[in-house]
């Protein structure tokens, strides 16, 4: 029978239950996430007893049990998201507090620990009209696993201790953060590069999506069609 292969991400408790955050599979060309589902859960029993709180996202979208799978799909094991500490991944309507991020990713194993913040810049349009805000939208769901996904990446290529991404929703102010990714290694190489892997697949995969509010009350979208 035809096979197909798929890798498999899985975060947070899900991977504590399954033993592994990340895993090749081969499966027959009929499979579909339910039958995936019920293969790991004969793996994991805890998992098994929590398939009704887990979400499956193939390819950064959120995938229903009869989902038919494709050669070569990622696909993500994500366990109910709190939006806490325990999430890599967030999105805040408040201001972003940094120092509480770094004392998430602090282990006394790391040697290192590298913080990126991007702020407001003033700014002023070629007719002199100053730049106001900035505003974010988001297809929020899919930005969360987007951007967990990145974090789980950067983990596994750089060999960080620890990872975090927030993303501002809504109206943000000249100054303030609109975003703020911290890691932790035990060397400075791999934690500054990290560092950059995640805010640069950020900007280029989630689905966030940015408008500028000027002062004459113009708004504007940043890339927009």
């Amino acid at each position: 029978m035809p096979t197909i292969r798929i890798q498999i991400i899985a975060f947070g408790s899900a991977a504590e239950a399954l033993g592994w955050s990340s895993r090749e599979t081969e499966l027959t060309d009929t499979a579909t996430v339910r039958g995936l589902l019920d293969l790991l859960s004969q793996e994991s029993p805890r998992l098994a007893a929590a398939l009704a709180r887990l979400r499956v996202a193939v390819n950064a979208r959120y995938a229903a049990p009869d989902h038919p799978l494709r050669d070569g799909d990622e696909v993500a094991i994500i366990p109910p998201v709190s939006g806490g500490s325990g999430s890599s991944a967030r999105l805040a309507r408040t201001v972003i507090d940094v120092p509480t991020l770094i004392s998430e990713v602090s282990r006394e194993s790391c040697g290192a620990i590298a913080t990126f913040i991007g702020t407001v810049r003033a700014e002023s349009r070629p007719d002199g009209i100053p730049l106001r805000s900035l505003e974010y939208t988001a297809h929020e769901s899919m930005a969360l696993v987007t951007m967990e996904q990145i974090c789980q990446r950067a983990r596994a290529e750089y060999n960080l201790h620890g990872s975090v991404v927030v993303h501002r929703l809504g109206i943000v102010p000249l100054g303030e953060a609109s975003i703020a990714v911290v890691t932790s290694a035990a060397h400075r190489a791999e934690c500054f590069d990290g560092c950059r892997r995640i805010i640069e697949d950020v900007k280029a995969d989630a689905p966030i999506f940015k408008r500028e509010l000027w002062g004459d009350d113009r708004r504007t979208w940043v890339d927009g069609i």
